[in-house]
Protein backbone atom coordinates (compact mmCIF):
# COMPACT_ATOMS: atom_id res chain seq x y z
CA UNK A 1 0.00 0.00 0.00
CA UNK A 2 2.87 2.16 -1.30
CA UNK A 3 0.05 4.90 -2.73
CA UNK A 4 -0.93 6.70 0.59
CA UNK A 5 -4.36 4.31 1.20
CA UNK A 6 -4.99 4.29 5.08
CA UNK A 7 -7.62 1.96 5.12
CA UNK A 8 -9.05 -0.67 2.89
CA UNK A 9 -12.38 1.03 3.13
CA UNK A 10 -10.32 4.19 1.38
CA UNK A 11 -8.57 1.49 -0.69
CA UNK A 12 -11.39 0.01 -2.14
CA UNK A 13 -13.16 2.74 -4.30
CA UNK A 14 -9.98 3.37 -5.73
CA UNK A 15 -9.21 0.00 -6.66
CA UNK A 16 -12.56 -0.09 -8.36
CA UNK A 17 -12.03 2.72 -10.09
CA UNK A 18 -8.71 1.69 -11.70
CA UNK A 19 -8.96 -1.98 -11.89
CA UNK A 20 -13.19 -2.51 -11.49
CA UNK A 21 -12.99 -6.05 -12.94
CA UNK A 22 -10.02 -7.58 -11.53
CA UNK A 23 -10.82 -9.69 -8.88
CA UNK A 24 -10.86 -8.64 -5.43
CA UNK A 25 -11.67 -11.80 -3.10
CA UNK A 26 -12.15 -15.92 -4.63
CA UNK A 27 -13.60 -17.71 -1.40
CA UNK A 28 -14.55 -21.44 -1.47
CA UNK A 29 -18.53 -21.81 -1.45
CA UNK A 30 -19.50 -25.19 -0.96
CA UNK A 31 -19.08 -28.31 -3.48
CA UNK A 32 -20.69 -29.57 -6.38
CA UNK A 33 -22.43 -33.12 -6.58
CA UNK A 34 -18.90 -34.22 -7.93
CA UNK A 35 -17.52 -32.98 -4.45
CA UNK A 36 -15.40 -30.25 -6.63
CA UNK A 37 -14.85 -27.03 -4.59
CA UNK A 38 -16.70 -24.41 -5.83
CA UNK A 39 -15.76 -20.70 -5.75
CA UNK A 40 -17.26 -17.23 -5.39
CA UNK A 41 -15.92 -14.32 -7.67
CA UNK A 42 -16.15 -10.72 -6.37
CA UNK A 43 -14.41 -8.16 -8.55
CA UNK A 44 -13.41 -4.74 -6.92
CA UNK A 45 -16.44 -2.80 -8.82
CA UNK A 46 -18.71 -5.37 -7.29
CA UNK A 47 -17.56 -5.35 -3.53
CA UNK A 48 -17.36 -1.65 -3.76
CA UNK A 49 -20.88 -1.29 -5.15
CA UNK A 50 -22.24 -3.92 -2.84
CA UNK A 51 -20.33 -2.68 0.72
CA UNK A 52 -21.77 0.74 -0.68
CA UNK A 53 -25.39 -0.39 -0.62
CA UNK A 54 -25.16 -1.49 3.09
CA UNK A 55 -23.53 1.44 3.87
CA UNK A 56 -26.17 3.57 2.61
CA UNK A 57 -29.06 0.87 4.09
CA UNK A 58 -27.33 1.09 7.26
CA UNK A 59 -27.15 4.61 7.22
CA UNK A 60 -30.80 4.99 6.40
CA UNK A 61 -31.70 2.80 9.93
CA UNK A 62 -29.87 5.55 11.61
CA UNK A 63 -26.44 3.87 12.29
CA UNK A 64 -23.41 6.58 12.38
CA UNK A 65 -20.76 7.99 13.86
CA UNK A 66 -21.14 7.76 17.22
CA UNK A 67 -24.06 4.77 17.48
CA UNK A 68 -22.83 1.51 18.67
CA UNK A 69 -23.74 -1.28 16.87
CA UNK A 70 -23.25 -4.65 16.71
CA UNK A 71 -23.48 -6.84 13.17
CA UNK A 72 -23.62 -10.88 13.57
CA UNK A 73 -22.10 -12.40 10.89
CA UNK A 74 -21.57 -16.18 9.73
CA UNK A 75 -17.83 -16.76 9.29
CA UNK A 76 -17.40 -16.50 5.81
CA UNK A 77 -15.42 -14.64 2.93
CA UNK A 78 -18.81 -12.84 1.80
CA UNK A 79 -19.41 -11.46 4.99
CA UNK A 80 -17.01 -9.06 4.39
CA UNK A 81 -18.84 -6.63 2.91
CA UNK A 82 -20.50 -5.99 5.61
CA UNK A 83 -17.67 -4.37 8.13
CA UNK A 84 -16.37 -2.69 4.67
CA UNK A 85 -19.45 -1.25 4.80
CA UNK A 86 -19.10 -0.13 8.14
CA UNK A 87 -16.10 1.92 7.72
CA UNK A 88 -17.23 2.76 4.43
CA UNK A 89 -15.67 6.60 3.76
CA UNK A 90 -15.26 6.87 7.63
CA UNK A 91 -18.80 6.88 8.41
CA UNK A 92 -18.44 4.28 11.03
CA UNK A 93 -15.81 2.75 12.78
CA UNK A 94 -15.83 -0.74 12.67
CA UNK A 95 -14.30 -3.67 14.31
CA UNK A 96 -14.94 -7.73 13.39
CA UNK A 97 -14.20 -10.88 14.47
CA UNK A 98 -15.07 -14.30 13.14
CA UNK A 99 -18.31 -15.94 15.04
CA UNK A 100 -18.00 -18.48 17.30
CA UNK A 101 -19.50 -22.02 15.52
CA UNK A 102 -20.29 -23.50 18.93
CA UNK A 103 -23.76 -23.09 20.33
CA UNK A 104 -24.81 -22.28 24.20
Amino acid sequence: MSEGFASIASYLPRMAARQPHALAIVHPDGRDKQGVTRYTHYTYAQLDSQSDLIARGLQALGVGPGVRTVLMLRPAWSSSRSPLACSRRERFRSWSAPASASRA
